[in-house]
């Protein structure tokens, strides 16, 4: 989980800068576009996918009490962090992004994999 926490928080940023329209001298999520392809075809917000993961990785690694009440609110900050990421799109792209998110689920990876 650690590993694919990695590629799942690294892949975005690619992705992004070459199909999101990024105007020149913005950040990787200053997108004009929006994207759905690649990861995005499986699973909406693979970054906070990505922070949830690791923060269970963490606590799983390390096994010890304390990892495990400050992973715990990582993970949650990071579920409520992708819905308002949604609110965010919808007011971002409208329509569109509502369609994309009738097909492709928020988080859960095997779903969209299996919807793909």
């Amino acid at each position: 989980m650690l590993i694919l926490s990695g590629f799942l928080g690294w892949l975005p940023v690619n992705i992004f800068k070459k199909q999101g329209k990024v105007p020149e001298g913005e950040g990787y999520v200053g997108t004009t576009k929006l994207v759905t392809t690649g990861i995005y075809s499986f699973v909406r917000h693979p970054q906070y996918l990505a922070g949830m993961l690791l923060g269970f990785s963490l606590v799983m690694i390390s096994q010890y009490w304390l990892v495990l009440v400050l992973g715990i609110p990582f993970i949650i900050i990071f579920y409520i962090a992708g819905w308002d990421e949604d609110k965010f799109c919808v007011k971002k792209f409208g329509k569109e992004y509502e369609d994309y998110v009738k097909k492709v689920p928020r988080f859960n990876l095997i779903l969209g994999i299996i919807k793909k």
